[in-house]
């Protein structure tokens, strides 16, 4: 397909070609849409026939090196709307998708990744004092402390009980491992299907929590601190020091419903 892209350039001599000739076919491509990744493809098939026009002695520079892309496309990311979490809080009895409609809310109004709550161990939730401790990723959002908003306190409370005795983990399989994120966000698929909301992943759950901390007036450096962000890593741990409460409290201020 890429090569095919490269049409006008069938009947010319490799020796000939230099980075401008390969720029106008990537460009080409960008002007009609071509996402950057299609870019990249044509560039890499460039590169190729470059390293091998090198190895039979015919160029002795691979042009392709110094061909320029488009910029990335920002991500489609949205928000769920105050409809779509009402519609989720109404799913959290279903018999089959409850379980599923809970966790979407705890992701929701904890703005935890779907990994992170799926790995939550049981001795780091400290529920009396209203959270828990979790993250992944980055060094910012490794081992933080994440607040239970008091809306979603009961589904801990009843994962926890569930759990008695039993694995380590907050949410585990019934081997006693961390469930399988792909069987979980299968099942969030099904819920959203089945709520006809369209668009959005776990990943969307995040963006909401987010969204509504931001708008809910709490301060940037306790929304970063509480999702575990790692563009102010240094800022938030040289000039801000939110202790656990301060955390806690904030997320309550937050009228969801």
């Amino acid at each position: 397909n890429a090569y095919n892209k490269a049409e006008p350039l069938h009947r010319r001599r490799i020796a000939e070609l230099k980075t401008e000739d390969y720029q106008a076919i990537i460009q080409q491509i960008a002007d009609a849409g071509g996402s950057r990744s299609l870019c990249e493809k044509q560039r890499q098939l460039f590169s190729q026939l470059c390293q091998y026009a090198i190895h039979q002695d015919i160029i002795h520079t691979n042009y392709a090196t110094a061909l320029s892309l488009p910029s990335p496309s920002a991500p489609k990311t949205r928000v769920l709307s105050a409809a779509e979490v009402s519609a989720i809080w109404g799913m959290v009895c279903d018999p089959r998708l409850g379980e599923t409609a809970k966790i979407a809310l705890v992701l929701v109004y904890t703005g935890m990744r779907l990994n992170e709550l799926l790995t939550v161990r049981r001795d780091d939730v400290h529920l009396a004092e209203g959270y828990l401790i979790g993250g992944e990723k980055t060094e910012a959002g490794r081992r933080r402390v994440i607040p239970i908003h008091p809306d979603v306190r009961s589904f801990v409370t009843d994962w926890l009980a569930a759990g008695a005795g039993g694995s380590p983990y907050l949410l585990a399989s019934r081997y006693g491992l961390p469930r399988d994120h792909n069987n979980v966000r299968k099942s969030f698929g099904s819920l959203m299907q089945k709520l006809g909301i369209q668009g959005v992943t776990p990943h969307t759950c995040r963006h909401t929590a987010a969204t509504k901390m931001a708008a809910s007036g709490l301060p940037p450096e306790v929304v970063k601190q509480i999702l575990g962000h790692a563009d102010i890593a240094t800022t938030l741990n040289i000039y801000t020091h939110p202790d656990t409460a301060l955390l806690v409290a904030n997320l309550e201020k937050i009228q969801w419903r």
